[in-house]
């Protein structure tokens, strides 16, 4: 049995967040224009995993990383985010627990600023 599955408790799932998939319009530069789209509201475990500021375009920005672990969705994807109450976590990488389809690990990354 897969060593995160053997330690993962249902009652850890305490966050309720929203998996949001990216406007599917396309403007006449080819940006991506209108609203963001609800798939899926989920039960999740959030980590912070790290954080660390930098400067970009004259401006101090805060990234941190957070794993988000949720019970197995499918169509999730690198191009979604995750909305976490006012605050969106960007969807870096999925992983499919020991592709059993039981477990999705997400590791994202969150603009803070």
């Amino acid at each position: 049995m897969p060593k995160i599955l053997d330690k993962f408790v249902t009652g850890s799932l305490r966050h309720r967040v929203t998996i949001q998939e990216p406007p599917s319009g396309t403007g006449t530069r080819g940006e991506r224009t209108g609203d963001w789209s609800d798939l899926a509201t989920v039960r999740a475990h959030i980590e912070q995993l790290s954080g660390d500021e930098l400067i970009q375009a004259h401006q101090q920005v805060a990234n941190a990383s957070h794993r988000v672990t949720i019970r197995y969705t499918a169509g999730v994807t690198p191009e979604q985010r995750v909305k976490f109450g006012d605050r969106y976590l960007y969807v870096g990488a999925v992983n499919n627990v020991d592709e059993l389809n039981r477990l999705i690990v997400l590791t994202c990354r969150e603009e803070v600023g």
